[in-house]
């Protein structure tokens, strides 16, 4: 079969999530046998100073062809072409031509064009779209408000008129709505990462239930984690080593564990933040010095390829996101590396977590809550290498690419 993938950019310094799935369902598709090429976004290095709007060329990123578009997307012309442009129109109709892909896939569309949706409908060739935020549903892709609240929907777009006040007029708001819904419409099948997005587009877009598919993205790791006692990770009198991984960012609420960990008191624990280059490098300073006299290290980025090390040299991820985490990778990779974890109760690391199992759920925005999971870890005997040995299961790429091939399959009519 030939895969056309569609993704706003490359694995690579800064990328994030979606970037890094793209990538490896690539993988995990093409050693099953299918042909992959990518349409993505020219950016950071593969831009020339002399680029022009449009202009594309092709390259190779480990074993695929890739067609890297340019499109300036600092310098809209007006709101509406945020999300619907030309950049991408004749670099996409010349590869549907060329590669002839037997089906299309759309992981994300941000950065890229909604026109693409509508051009492969006309092309008549099947196409998938990938949901791995609120992007459809949110401007700001996380359902949280201009001020960092969280939403319960865009309400057809009517509430998204006072969100996005400073950002556009009102009909563009509502256009918003209506150009996100049309393009869901083109896809003949939606992929949703876990079921709690998979119910909040229900809820705002009902159409699209009967083509929503949950395939979860997986990791490179066991289905099933079955992890050791605490006491063979730390050594007794050792302070529990707790872990955030993320940017500073508000919806990430790292501000929130820094204010929970003000009321811990300065002994047995200590807190690692890691993260890449700050996203908010005034948000990030200012919690810095928030945290001074605190035992928190600031430790940075790390490669891609550390991650195990980075989790293993903790006890317990702390993930006191605002937002609905759509998926959340860090979760899994935590569970993977044998480290409980306190999560908001909510989005991705609720639909795989059991609050008292293999991880303490807290209500999303509260650091109070926060604060009071993180000292009953430290108060409870045994409590932490209980939530470490609960068992968890893990979906994996490998599973992921099945579960997508059956689903190309039924799409284009080939035999499963």
């Amino acid at each position: 079969m030939k895969i056309l993938v569609l993704v706003h950019a490359l694995p690579g310094p800064g990328s994030g999530g979606v970037e890094a799935v793209a990538m490896e369902q690539a993988r995990a598709l093409g050693a099953r046998g299918h042909r992959v090429r990518i349409l993505t976004r020219a950016a950071g290095e593969a831009v020339s100073p002399r680029s022009l709007e449009g202009e594309w060329s092709d390259s190779l990123c480990e074993d695929f062809q890739v067609r890297q578009v340019f499109h300036d997307v600092g310098n809209p012309p007006d709101y509406r072409s945020l999300y619907e442009n030309t950049a991408f129109d004749e670099a996409f109709a010349s590869l549907l031509a060329e590669f002839r892909p037997d089906i299309v896939h759309a992981q994300h569309l941000v950065h890229l064009s909604l026109r693409l949706a509508s051009a492969a409908r006309k092309a008549g060739i099947p196409f998938v779209l990938s949901l791995h935020d609120y992007f459809f549903l949110c401007e700001r892709l996380f359902l949280l408000d201009r001020e960092g609240q969280r939403c319960e929907g865009p309400e057809r777009g009517e509430r998204c008129v006072a969100c996005l006040a400073d950002v556009c007029a009102p009909v563009d708001a509502r256009w918003r709505f209506a150009a996100m819904q049309e393009a869901l419409d083109c896809a003949d099948a939606v992929v949703a990462p876990g079921p709690s997005l998979a119910r909040r587009m229900v809820e705002a877009m009902p159409a699209v239930a009967t083509r929503l598919r949950v395939v979860e993205p997986g990791i490179d790791a066991p289905s099933t984690v079955a992890l050791p006692a605490s006491a063979v990770r730390r050594r007794l009198g050792d302070p529990m080593r707790f872990l955030f991984v993320g940017g500073a960012l508000p919806h990430k609420g790292l501000d929130l564990l820094i204010e929970a960990c003000e009321g811990l008191g300065p002994d047995g624990w200590e807190l690692s933040v890691r993260g890449g280059n700050a996203p908010d490098p005034a948000l990030a300073g200012a919690l810095r010095e928030r945290s001074a006299g605190l035992p928190i290290r600031w430790q940075g980025g790390y490669a891609a390829g550390d991650a195990a090390a980075v989790f293993a040299a903790a006890d317990v991820l702390v993930l006191p996101s605002r937002c609905d985490e759509s998926w959340s990778r860090v979760v899994r990779e935590a569970r993977a590396a044998g480290c409980a974890v306190v999560a908001s109760a909510a989005g991705g690391p609720a639909d795989l977590l059991e609050h008292g199992r293999d991880a303490l759920l807290v209500e999303p925005g509260s650091a109070p809550a926060l604060g009071a999971a993180l000292r009953r870890l430290l108060e409870e005997k045994g409590l932490c290498a209980s939530l470490q040995g609960a068992e968890t299961r893990i979906g994996t790429t490998v599973q992921a690419a099945s579960e997508l091939e059956q689903l190309f399959h039924e799409l284009v009519g080939l035999p499963r």
